[in-house]
Formats: C-alpha cells, structure tokens, sequence
C-alpha cells in the first residue's frame, strides 16, 4: 500500500511512493477496506503481533490500524494463512 508520509509516531511507507505492506483485515466495499501496516522488526507488547510470511519475520502494527481506500493499493504479495490470521 502507499500510505503515505505520516506525521509523529504514525508509520510511513518507504522509498518515492511510501509502500509499506498491510494486512487486510477487513473489506467494507469494493472502494475501501482495514488493514494492519506490516513492519520486518520485530515490536513486543500488547498492540504488536509478530509472524512469519514467507520465512521473513513480519510484525502487524496493530496500533496502526487505519481505513485505506483501495487506490494506495500498488501490488498483491501473498496471504497470510487462516490460522495467522485467526491469532
């Protein structure tokens, strides 16, 4: 996703279009959806749930929840499996 340059403690997206890659949490229509911001260091404590994807370590921010409108969307990596998920 492309979520932009972030002001304070909110996360940014690296490189010239500030991708970052971001769990799906939730569709609400085909226009917009939820999703948890991906980070590859891993983060401990209750708002922070870490995985691995494709043998990379993976930590969902779930502080950084947000509602993303799905033209930041640049690309299609993977899924995460149910039971990931369901954690």
């Amino acid at each position: 996703m492309n979520i932009g340059k972030n002001i304070g403690y909110e996360q940014n997206g690296k490189g010239d279009e500030f991708l970052r890659p971001v769990v799906v949490l939730k569709k609400f229509s085909n226009r917009y959806l939820l999703g948890v911001p991906l980070s590859s260091k891993e983060k401990k404590g209750n708002y922070f749930f870490s995985f691995y994807h494709k043998g990379k370590l993976q930590t969902a921010l779930l502080n950084q929840a947000r509602v993303f409108d799905i033209k930041r969307a640049k690309y299609f990596k993977g899924e995460v499996g149910n039971y990931t998920f369901n954690k």
